[in-house]
């Protein structure tokens, strides 16, 4: 038993190194594969912690879930505010003052639903759905690891707050490097589908199934 858990500790150490080293000039398909070899041994290593150690189950599922939040994380980052596998020109606001002005007459939108009503209208079906439904997307596991790391975000006022927050952090500095656009349409269907996510997670359905991932472990999102 304790070999198995060393072997998965030391593969899951090993797929994250080259993940998070290689991140950025490997191939989109590798960084899936790591991602999918990541999650299946760490969950492998978990799982095997909590047989041989029973009573340090809570824990073990807790490490689990803080590994997964930091990849999510990363993987957020990466794609919001850099230029990884999706080309993002960049400037800075206070030496492009120039640029800055033309970012807000031009990729600025503060009217609600203005975007996706536009998009609507005259973008094709396949662009529409991406777009809204990648946004909606994007947030949704806010939803699972905000509420099963801390328990003040089981509460939906202080959930949609916190989710909120970090969206509007993310927008404003993508303004601030002269990156994508700042459109409170994506403020909404971001914090949409964070909020989604946690109603799912508050369902009976969602404990039973956490339960039977993790046996043994108590689901306190209620």
């Amino acid at each position: 038993m304790r070999l198995k858990i060393i072997i998965s500790g030391i593969l899951t150490a090993l797929f994250a190194a080259v993940y998070f080293i290689g991140f950025g000039y490997i191939d989109k398909t590798v960084v899936c594969l790591l991602l999918a070899l990541m999650l299946l041994f760490s969950y492998n290593f978990t799982r095997l912690q909590m047989k041989y150690k029973p009573d340090g189950s809570r824990k073990a599922v807790k490490r689990l879930t803080v590994f997964c939040f930091i990849l999510y994380l990363h993987m957020l980052l990466s794609f919001t505010l850099a230029s990884t596998y999706f080309y993002r020109p960049s400037s800075f606001a206070f030496t492009d003052p120039e640029g800055f002005s033309v970012y807000l007459q031009t990729r600025v939108n503060l009217i609600p639903f203005y975007t996706i009503k536009e998009m609507s209208d005259i973008g094709d079906f396949y662009t529409v759905i991406v777009n809204n439904l990648g946004n909606i997307l994007a947030l949704m596991p806010m939803g699972v690891f905000l509420p099963l790391l801390f328990f003040r975000q089981r509460r939906i006022l202080m959930f949609v707050l916190t989710v909120t927050l970090c969206v509007i952090l993310i927008e404003s500095t993508q303004m601030l490097f002269l990156m994508g656009v700042w459109d409170i349409d994506d403020l909404i269907l971001n914090v949409t589908g964070a909020v989604i996510m946690f109603l799912v997670m508050r369902s009976k359905i969602t404990a039973k199934i956490y339960e039977k991932i993790f046996p043994g472990v108590p689901y306190e999102v209620r």
